[in-house]
């Protein structure tokens, strides 16, 4: 039966363990400088509140790579004029909002996905619908 696990007053992205057992959600903060980051715990439905919460650096996407990590990754712009993304930041926290390291790569990407084979992703370049990374 379906559940409503929460409601949000903002625009939300999220992302499910490949266990099923939490999930984690990432809000914008007004000003769009960081992330609100919960992890939810899927496996005890009641009561249903965030287990953790966090913040880290603003996001266009988050992964659960698996039952206890995530990755977070944000956009990197044009210092200069702050309008032209110049690559991404992908940073790896534990489930709970631990930072492990990071990792910034001079491509923007979308679209990144987790692969069957552990730790490894797999996303597109905006503008070259032909490349796979």
């Amino acid at each position: 039966i379906p559940q409503l696990i929460a409601e949000f007053s903002q625009d939300m992205m999220a992302a499910i363990a490949p266990n099923g057992h939490w999930m984690v959600t990432a809000t914008q903060d007004r000003d769009r400088q960081q992330s609100q980051l919960q992890v939810w715990n899927l496996h005890h439905l009641q009561p249903f509140k965030p287990a953790f919460r966090f913040v880290a650096p603003a996001c266009f996407q988050v992964v659960a790579l698996d039952s206890r990590h995530m990755v977070v990754l944000s956009h990197q712009v044009d210092g200069s004029s702050l309008s032209c993304i110049t690559g991404i930041k992908i940073e790896l926290f534990t489930r709970r909002g631990n930072g492990l390291g990071s990792l910034k790569l001079p491509i923007p990407l979308r679209q990144v996905m987790r692969t069957p084979k552990p730790y490894q992703l797999l996303a597109l370049e905006p503008g070259f619908p032909e490349s796979v990374l």
